[in-house]
């Protein structure tokens, strides 16, 4: 249940935001609730690059991409035979 508090909040942001239609207010939320994931997914993906990686194409689990770099450091070496 949201406090009268929150709820006299939400009515100015939507004013002056012009949010008149409940699809304008999802829109805005979901915003809020997603962007910060995507930043997240990003930053992650971004350490994979040190390994030479795509964490969401060579595998999505962490055991999967252990197992990569895995494989990485045991050819490490091997290339002048």
């Amino acid at each position: 249940m949201i406090s009268q508090v929150d709820f006299n909040k939400l009515m100015k942001h939507c004013k002056k935001n012009n949010i008149v239609l409940i699809r304008n207010l999802l829109a805005w939320y979901n915003n809020l609730d997603v962007r910060p994931m995507l930043e997240v997914c990003f930053k992650q993906k971004e350490f994979y690059y040190e390994f030479k990686i795509d964490m969401y194409k060579d595998g999505f689990s962490l055991p999967s991409l252990a197992e990569v770099i895995l494989y990485q450091f045991s050819i490490r070496g091997f290339d002048k035979y």
